[in-house]
């Protein structure tokens, strides 16, 4: 009897090989994870970090990130979007319109100091009767505006 050392034969050694070697070919990343542009963010339940400056906001207002090619800026709108408060690194030249079924808005615009960076801060509120009530959360969110360095301290 003749003794067999291979029973599959040369069919199956060519896929082996080429299953072997696979392994070996370098992955290659895809071009959105290449370069990502802008500084990192850090959105939490109650604080939003974009590495300039640090804020807390309410609950249950959402948070609007803006552009990563542009400079740092966020809108927190509230629930019922009916109110909204824009922080920015450059002047806010006009913050973003209300809905029109909201009714005739009110807002203030005020330029802060956090650590050596300048925070632009806007508030819009619809309508104007709110205006009382909305005041101290916009005063309460500009107060705890820390710049970064305060934010590492904080923690």
């Amino acid at each position: 009897m003749k003794k067999q050392y291979c029973i599959v034969g040369a069919r199956c050694i060519v896929p082996l090989l080429m299953i072997l070697f696979a392994a070996c070919v370098p992955a290659t990343e895809p071009p959105q994870l290449v370069f990502t542009p802008g500084a990192p963010i850090v959105v939490t339940e109650r604080l939003y970090d974009a590495g300039a400056f640090s804020i807390e906001y309410p609950d249950g207002w959402r948070v609007v990130t803006g552009p990563a090619e542009a400079p740092p800026s966020v809108v927190f709108v509230a629930p019922g979007d009916c109110a909204l408060i824009v922080l920015s690194t450059v002047p806010i030249e006009s913050p973003p319109a209300l809905a029109e079924t909201c009714g005739e808005t009110r807002g203030e615009t005020r330029r802060l100091l956090a650590g050596e960076v300048d925070v632009y801060a806007a508030g819009n509120v619809a309508p104007i009767e709110e205006w009382e009530s909305f005041v101290p959360i916009f005063e309460q969110m500009v107060e705890s505006i820390r710049a970064a360095n305060e934010t590492a301290r904080k923690r």
